[in-house]
């Protein structure tokens, strides 16, 4: 019985240790959405984004993207931990890109790029900057998403890390 016990308390402290990655939530400030962003972390060089949020590009849609990013430098700067990454995504939503060509909304599917730089400070708030291109399809008419495009301009998100 006592085999029992302490084999099931260390495969349980195992299994805890094995999904006890770093984590993130925050909010992801752009031009073209507002977005609630989530971060899980593997190991300590790439993580898992997904963001759910309002497309504003038109009028209201929304949107949801997911992210696997790559940290690629951390350079050591006057102050806080930086890190580079990069990554693919893929997207899908529901958008509103109103055109003078193509008023009308629509769902759309897609992949997105990622490059982005965020710094760490020694309390728990990141910090970060990015750009996401977005291409994709609209399930109207067979139309390119061109609004993705936005995405070149960069966006704001403050992270809580935990």
């Amino acid at each position: 019985m006592k085999k029992f016990i302490v084999s099931t308390v260390i495969l349980l402290a195992l299994g805890v240790c094995a999904f006890a990655q770093p984590r993130s939530a925050g909010l992801r400030f752009g031009f073209t959405s507002t977005e609630f962003q989530y971060q899980h972390f593997f190991g300590y060089t790439s993580f898992l984004e997904v963001d759910l949020g309002v497309d504003r590009v038109g009028d209201d849609g929304f949107k949801a993207s997911a992210t696997y990013n790559w940290e690629f430098a951390h350079p050591s700067w006057s102050f806080g931990a930086w890190t580079w990454y990069m990554g693919p995504g893929a997207t899908i939503g529901y958008v509103c890109a109103k055109t003078k060509m193509d008023p009308t909304p629509g769902f759309m599917i897609g992949g997105s790029l990622q490059l982005g730089c965020e710094c760490e400070f020694d309390f728990p708030i990141a910090i970060s900057a990015d750009v996401r291109p977005q291409f994709g399809y609209q399930f109207r008419e067979g139309t390119f998403y061109d609004a993705g495009l936005l995405g070149l301009i960069p966006t704001l998100s403050v992270k809580y890390k935990f």
